[in-house]
């Protein structure tokens, strides 16, 4: 007979290790320069980031987590110019947290760089995903530890 505790040990071990992730989505309106980003993290995590514990009104941390954002998403053109986010607002369902951004991208997103060391400073096995959908195609990337820009194409 197989004992149950060595069957189950993977999956506590799993689920002590929370997944230390997020994901950005990158989208190119129609005329290619204005782009929505939003950003999906655990809102533990982002609190973690900009609070320290501390508790704060609704407005303020809308301030610091766009604050935060920018600091940790970057965008610069095709041409290495940096792009400036505006902070859209933000929406939480559950444990998850979406933030949502706009940017003129001149040139649009082909060629663009991008940097996303979102949670770095908090996690080691820190994943950041980004896909774009831009003049009718997709691209994915994929940034960990201290990954710089990465080019979309």
């Amino acid at each position: 007979m197989v004992d149950l505790r060595f069957l189950m040990a993977p999956l506590l071990v799993a689920a002590l290790h929370p997944l230390h992730t997020t994901l950005t989505e990158l989208v190119e309106q129609p005329g290619g320069t204005r782009v929505t980003i939003v950003v999906r993290a655990f809102s533990d995590d982002l609190n973690t980031a900009v609070q320290a514990g501390a508790a704060i009104s609704p407005s303020a941390e809308d301030t610091l987590l766009s604050r935060y954002v920018r600091t940790h998403l970057g965008l610069r053109t095709a041409a290495g110019v940096p792009v400036a986010m505006n902070w859209i607002g933000r929406r939480a369902t559950g444990d998850l947290t979406w933030i949502t951004m706009e940017a003129d991208v001149p040139g649009g997103l082909a060629g663009a760089h991008l940097r996303n060391a979102i949670h770095n400073e908090l996690f080691s096995d820190q994943v950041n995903i980004v896909q774009a959908r831009f003049a009718g195609r997709s691209a994915s990337l994929l940034f960990t530890g201290d990954d710089g820009e990465k080019t979309v194409q």
